[in-house]
């Protein structure tokens, strides 16, 4: 009898942890690819090559790259790449799904995670 009343709360705690140990093992991987992206554009790499140095990071990672949103910001520099001793930041931001029907209601059906890492440029 107490074990039929316990059991719904405890696989609410069982499962909500798992779903929190997906939720911050895909946002230790968001952080990974922001810093990866805002490395590449720090030692001169552009737009594009810092996109794909942040999907690359999140491929690797086992991240579905298709809900990856990156958005890189600096002041450009006329040649392309950006000025040198000005920030660049790499913004990310990535949607995991919820996978357990029962915290849903609470969560929804998915959670966006973002992070933001600026560094200076070092090259022009």
């Amino acid at each position: 009898m107490e074990f039929a009343l316990l059991l719904p709360l405890l696989l609410t705690v069982l499962f909500g942890t798992v779903e929190f140990g997906r939720l911050f093992v895909a946002y230790l991987d968001v952080v990974e690819a922001a810093h990866d992206a805002a490395r590449v554009a720090a030692l001169g790499g552009g737009t594009t090559s810092a996109v794909a140095a942040a999907d690359g990071a999140a491929a690797a990672a086992g991240l579905n790259t298709g809900e990856l949103v990156v958005n890189i910001t600096g002041t450009p520099a006329s040649g392309g790449g950006w000025v040198a001793g000005t920030p660049v930041t790499a913004l990310i931001t990535y949607t995991v799904p919820v996978v357990v029907p029962l915290l849903q209601p609470v969560l929804g059906s998915a959670f966006a995670l973002s992070s933001a890492v600026t560094m200076q440029e070092e090259v022009t």
